[in-house]
């Protein structure tokens, strides 16, 4: 739930932005922006296989303001709601 933005970033990798964002791609093929998102849902995925945290609790402690907009990206990139992936 960090700030993880990418001037976030690249100010603690003494970097200016694009060229954090840059070596980043370089390095590991996605932007740095794709890759927080990607690490938050698989941490949310987690969360709701191993936990008893309701999606609610889920998204907000991964930083998620918007709760339709976490289930809209969890749907997209696991192809259930988060309702539907307890373990």
């Amino acid at each position: 739930g960090g700030d993880w933005s990418v001037p976030r970033q690249a100010a603690l990798a003494c970097l200016s932005p694009s060229q954090y964002a840059r070596r980043f791609v370089a390095a590991f093929g996605i932007s740095p922006a794709r890759f927080v998102a990607r690490a938050r849902l698989e941490r949310a995925a987690q969360l709701l296989r191993e936990t008893d945290m309701s999606v609610t609790q889920v998204a907000e402690v991964l930083g998620y303001r918007d709760l339709y907009f976490f289930s809209r990206q969890f749907k997209r990139r696991y192809g259930v709601p988060p309702t539907r992936a307890r373990g």
